[in-house]
């Protein structure tokens, strides 16, 4: 919807979203199983005072920020959403995210590097996120680019300061 009325191929979600080609974008898959859990944590912690739980769709995240004493109840609950799902559990900023396993951000740059129109072209990735490791992983196996925006650990071969830092990049480059 940011890009409306446009409809570029590209992927969402670490990947559990993916459009291909020009068009609308298929939705993902939710099962009966993981609308239960989304459920299940909507329930448990409705009256929780600083949680949040996230349905993400193909995907569950439960924010615990304004209640960081809860973090290893939240990872609890988490790991067992996971488990019970067959799904990878990712830990972020005072979150924990259950995604599907073995799809992320690199599996769906990889499947987008093979459809037109990126198909045979130099590749660029940037990004700021724990989870964007996978494509900064991905785009430089393939030859590409991978930019890492702030100071936390990454594969990425190249570092840009900030998002300001990001768009006088991006700036430079289209003047060159």
């Amino acid at each position: 919807r940011w890009l409306a009325p446009l409809q570029l191929p590209g992927g969402g979600l670490h990947g559990t979203q993916m459009r291909l080609s020009a068009g609308p974008a298929p939705s993902p898959r939710v099962t009966p199983e993981l609308v239960a859990q989304v459920a299940e944590l909507e329930a448990r912690y409705a009256d929780v005072p600083g949680i949040l739980v996230e349905n993400k769709g193909a995907a569950i995240a439960l924010h615990y920020r304004l209640a960081p004493d809860r973090r290893e109840e939240c990872r609890q609950a988490m790991r067992d959403v996971a488990r019970h799902l067959g799904f990878s559990l990712l830990s972020g900023h005072c979150v924990f995210e259950a995604r599907p396993a073995g799809i992320d951000k690199g599996t769906a740059l990889r499947e987008l590097a093979e459809t037109e129109p990126f198909a045979g072209r130099r590749l660029f990735f940037i990004g700021d996120d724990t989870t964007d490791e996978d494509a900064i992983r991905a785009v430089q196996g393939l030859g590409g680019v991978g930019i890492r925006v702030g100071a936390a650990q990454t594969a990425a071969r190249h570092r840009l300061t900030d998002v300001s830092a990001v768009l006088d990049w991006l700036r430079a480059s289209l003047d060159r």
